[in-house]
């Protein structure tokens, strides 16, 4: 059955659908599964670059089960980072500024696998792939990183 959702979510990616192919992964994923997943992908879009201390921040609450609740700060903490660079002008085409939605999403995925109240919106790991999707339009040579990220459920 998963062999299944991984073939229909890879002719998703491969369609331009990134959001299909997150919705397929995303939901076949258990709490932990999702968590993993989401983590995979925000350590392609951070990979041999310097990123905010608040990115890295989600990073590491996600690789503590008992600071996932954490993540609801995090993802304030990401948010604020990137209202301030929509208000100085950044431009969407800036890899620095789409990697600030990976970690967005990221936050959010964490904080919802906390089973703490108040979760944020269910579909926010769907759009990780789309998130991923806008760093490879900058960068063509992050395609093969994010996409073995993307397609490593377990």
């Amino acid at each position: 059955m998963f062999l299944q959702v991984l073939e229909r979510a890879l002719e998703a990616w491969h369609a331009g659908r990134p959001v299909r192919a997150g919705e397929l992964l995303f939901e076949a994923l258990d709490d932990a599964g999702r968590v993993g997943w989401a983590l995979g992908i925000l350590r392609v879009a951070t990979a041999g670059r310097a990123v905010p201390e608040e990115v890295s921040a989600v990073l590491a609450i996600g690789l503590d089960h008992e600071r996932w609740r954490e993540a609801h700060a995090a993802f304030c903490s990401v948010r604020r980072l990137t209202l301030a660079a929509e208000r100085a002008g950044t431009s969407r085409n800036e890899l620095e500024y789409c990697l600030l939605f990976v970690a967005e999403n990221t936050a959010k995925v964490l904080y919802n696998a906390s089973g703490e109240p108040a979760p944020f919106d269910h579909h926010a790991g769907w759009r990780l792939p789309s998130n991923a999707q806008a760093m490879i339009d900058l960068d063509s040579t992050l395609r093969d990183p994010f996409e073995k990220a993307i397609l490593d459920v377990r």
